[in-house]
């Protein structure tokens, strides 16, 4: 049951960010079509996840993960095509894909298989650490340092929930706030930028302040019930950047209000409370893990993503889970609810016409 609610509410918040496409574009456009298309390869890759049993899948973790490694090298290498001033994306036989996306799936399948072999807990968090590390220096070379830190949610809650001794992750939190002052040094500017700007919105009001100042406005003239469909003026005539992505929450509080912003925020809350207690429902170490992974992924996205657009953190391109336009995030996050099915117990998963 609990499964079932989770997949109700993950569809319904894709089909929100397909309504919204449609307003920004009024009407059909290339990219509602395209994410049409990616939500029904989302769906297909989890039916697909249902034959692969849970063994199998541990078996090629450390395939998938040299896989993704490969595809990150690729893109330093002069292969990556370049937007929105990062070389992000790959293209394969007509279509691009973002590796990084994809990335955190590989971790939480490689973190899973490491994580769970019985060996001595320090070697395993070392060769965890490096597992992490590698994924995460190229993903920030990208430059993508909000997916850098997504790969960092996920490790944190996976060694949290793991039978490794928590003062291990204590020491290393306590190291990275030690050395945190000195990565001010390897920011790029934009970076730096966009933490200047969350201090002060007002040093750069025709830039980077500028995208936060219209998100806020966006938020603030829906009020509490919004403009209606089609009817919001910050998206619609370009005001709002990036409304189909970064800044789709704001574009749908502005035609949906307060009203919809808070049942979205609930639909979050509760998906993640929901894929917490499932914790509960999985009979191997391997599944525990899974979901830590998956709980880890989400609610550092949701929680990102939504607090950028209200201004309460640094903006950072971290896409909205199931909402944000993205071939590559969609896919991804219907794979990371195959993985969910794939951890919980066979009673758990009754009810769901596709397990």
């Amino acid at each position: 049951m609990r499964l079932a609610i989770i997949f109700i509410l993950t569809v319904t918040l894709t089909c929100l960010g397909l309504i919204n496409l449609y307003s920004i574009h009024q009407g059909y456009s290339n990219q509602f079509y395209r994410q049409v298309f990616t939500f029904s390869l989302g769906l297909l890759s989890l039916i697909i996840l249902r034959y692969i049993k849970l063994k199998h899948l541990m078996w090629l973790a450390p395939f998938a993960y040299v896989a993704g490694l490969i595809t990150l090298i690729l893109i330093p290498l002069g292969m990556g095509k370049e937007a929105f001033g990062a070389t992000r994306w790959l293209s394969l036989g007509g279509f691009q894909f973002q590796p990084s996306e994809f990335a955190k799936i590989f971790l939480i399948l490689a973190l899973a298989s490491l994580l769970s072999k019985k060996s001595n807990p320090l070697i395993k968090f070392f060769f965890s650490v490096l597992t992490l590390g590698i994924y995460g220096l190229l993903v920030y070379w990208q430059p993508a340092l909000g997916t850098s830190l997504v790969l960092g949610a996920v490790f944190i809650s996976m060694v949290y929930l793991s039978d490794l001794p928590l003062k291990y992750l204590l020491i290393m939190s306590v190291i990275f706030l030690l050395v945190m002052p000195f990565g001010w040094f390897i920011l790029k500017d934009y970076q730096k930028s966009r933490l200047l700007v969350f201090i002060n919105p007002g040093i750069d009001p025709g830039g980077l302040g500028y995208n936060l100042k219209q998100a806020l406005i966006a938020i603030g003239s829906g009020g509490l019930t919004g403009k209606g469909f089609m009817q919001g003026t910050q998206a619609k005539f370009g005001f709002l950047p990036v409304p189909w992505s970064d800044f789709a929450f704001a574009s749908l509080m502005e035609e949906g209000g307060f009203i919809l912003g808070l049942l979205i925020i609930l639909s979050y809350i509760i998906i993640l409370g929901l894929t917490l207690s499932l914790v509960s429902s999985s009979v191997t170490p391997q599944g525990v893990l899974l979901i830590a992974g998956v709980l880890g992924m989400w609610g550092f996205e949701a929680l990102i993503n939504i607090g950028m657009n209200m201004g309460i953190v640094p903006v950072v391109g971290i896409p909205l889970p199931f909402i944000s336009y993205g071939g590559s995030a969609m896919i991804k996050n219907y794979l990371a609810l195959g993985l969910l099915i794939k951890a919980c117990s066979k009673k758990e998963n009754r009810g769901l016409w596709f397990s």
